[in-house]
């Protein structure tokens, strides 16, 4: 006897078979003392696939090209020279003064400032 599906219910079989079909009267199933749950469940459609949102169309139906992002420096161009001019505005001047202030230690004299006579 093969156990009988449905939607409500269950059935099995009193007996379990043997090797090769064979039924064993020391394995009769005791149903009496058996706990049996049934849960019956309402059938229900399934999820719904997630879709992308289509891209915004142009007037005569193209796709919108997206906008090209700009690069640091063409975003912050204005910020860079103004750091810079005011870096160099608040840069020490350098002392008129000064003689051989770059002379090496061989006393080959190189970019010192210009003497006038």
């Amino acid at each position: 006897m093969a156990p009988m599906r449905s939607a409500i219910g269950y059935s099995t079989p009193l007996t379990t078979a043997g090797v090769h079909g064979h039924t064993h009267p020391d394995r009769v199933l005791d149903m009496a003392n058996w706990n049996t749950t049934i849960l019956v469940k309402s059938p229900s459609a399934p999820l719904l696939a997630q879709l992308r949102v289509p891209p915004p169309l142009t007037l005569e139906g193209k796709p919108v090209e997206p906008e090209v992002e700009k690069t640091f420096i063409q975003k912050y161009w204005m910020h860079l020279i103004g750091g810079f001019l005011l870096i160099s505005l608040l840069a020490p001047a350098p002392e008129e003064g000064t003689e051989g202030g770059n002379s090496g230690a061989n006393g080959g004299g190189g970019g010192g400032a210009v003497q006038r006579r």
